[in-house]
């Protein structure tokens, strides 16, 4: 299997002096000795700090085009870059580069869509020999080919760039990647061998290129399959949370990291990375589905008992009376069956289980547990309102 790597030279590293530097460091985090392309992001140069994609006329330094070019040619003769190029050049800058450069640009990325097509530039591109790279974000909100009401629905855009994309062989390129894409929602055909099409795409985060690579984690050390082991088990079969801990983990290579994850776990799951913004909220929609505030009330309750606790079904229907949960009442009797029958709510919506003794008894699943501490924590806004 092959691949095409390419990179891209950052604004803050936009001199002569600091791009063979800003590759080396790149090709080091990536474990490579070359990348296929490497591009000269914009046509600007920033002062040092926080990597962001607006900036106001201050951040701005001297842009020595010249200069950088040339040390971009340098890439090249080193064997660091098989091929290099520019993004977001317009036509003026371009002819200003052509004048001194003895290696031509090969690509210029840019932003091209339905509703702006550059032909100028690509007419220009195209007389000089430079092969155009076109970005556009899919299914853009106020572009005129997704504002109608229509197309507001994101499932209907996916459904429709789906039916574009797999009557064709395609290449498309995914720039400057940060998090996990989930081709199905976007509407993007998952590449196969019977398609042949293609998806590239760049990142600057060695975590993300980290989760390509499981097997490699897994061999990295002796212990950590077994480490693994744990952390499966904290998830205690749960679908939702192994798929979301998982793609954590897929980029960790030491055991400190892996105990680290235990220990998270073990006391929070809330606090482990994408539980609280991904798992804990499509759970809650049970939460939010439960008929009435008091069965609300009595779930939250339950995660008063420690993690794994066998809880005493009549214990706890007298512990919700007297919390005043159960208020509607003649005797006792009439508290157990409205007790009962909260239990089995629960029960069916899968928020309690059957314990590990007897039926007269249930428990709490561990990551259902922190979802209940989450919830009585205004969703992880406050801390500690609750303490077990």
């Amino acid at each position: 299997m092959t691949g095409h790597v390419s990179s891209k030279l950052w604004c803050i590293d936009a001199d002569r002096d600091l791009v063979v530097p800003a590759l080396k460091n790149t090709l080091q985090k990536l474990g490579l000795e070359y990348v296929d392309l490497y591009l000269v992001h914009w046509p600007v140069r920033l002062k040092k700090g926080e990597m962001v994609f607006t900036f106001n006329n201050e951040d701005l330094l001297p842009f020595d085009m010249r200069g950088t070019w040339e040390a971009m040619e340098e890439c090249c003769r080193l064997g660091l870059a098989k091929s290099i190029g520019v993004s977001n050049f317009a036509c003026k800058k371009l002819s200003q580069l052509l004048d001194h450069a003895t290696i031509p640009p090969a690509v210029n990325q840019v932003e091209m869509n339905l509703a702006w097509q550059q032909r100028k530039l690509i007419d220009f591109c195209k007389e000089k020999g430079i092969h155009v790279s076109a970005w556009s974000p899919l299914g853009a909100n106020g572009a005129w080919w997704g504002s109608t009401a229509e197309d507001a629905n994101s499932n209907l855009r996916a459904s429709r760039i789906f039916s574009a994309l797999s009557k064709k062989k395609f290449v498309l390129l995914l720039d400057d990647i940060w998090d996990r894409v989930d081709f199905e929602s976007v509407g993007i055909p998952f590449p196969n061998s019977e398609n042949k099409s293609k998806v590239i795409f760049t990142t600057r985060s060695e975590a993300l290129c980290g989760r390509m690579v499981g097997d490699e984690v897994f061999n990295s050390h002796p212990e950590i399959p077994k480490l693994a082991e744990l952390v499966a088990k904290e998830c205690a079969g749960l679908p939702l949370a192994l798929i979301t801990i998982g793609r954590t983990m897929a980029s960790k290579k030491t055991t400190h990291e892996w105990n680290r994850a235990i220990i998270v776990l073990r006391k929070s799951a809330s606090e482990f990375s994408g539980m609280g913004d991904e798992v804990l909220p499509l759970l809650k929609f049970s939460y939010d589905n439960l008929p009435n505030d008091t069965i609300q009330s009595c779930f939250l309750y339950c995660s008063l008992y420690p993690e794994d606790f066998d809880i005493n079904k009549e214990e706890l229907i007298e512990h919700w009376v007297g919390e005043g949960f159960i208020t509607e009442f003649d005797d006792m009797n009439q508290a157990r069956y409205q007790g009962h029958n909260i239990i089995e709510t629960l029960k069916l919506a899968c928020m309690l289980e059957r314990g590990n003794n007897t039926d007269s008894e249930v428990k709490m699943h561990d990551v259902i547990r922190d979802l209940a501490l989450w919830i009585a924590c205004e969703c992880g806004r406050k801390k500690d309102m609750f303490f077990v």
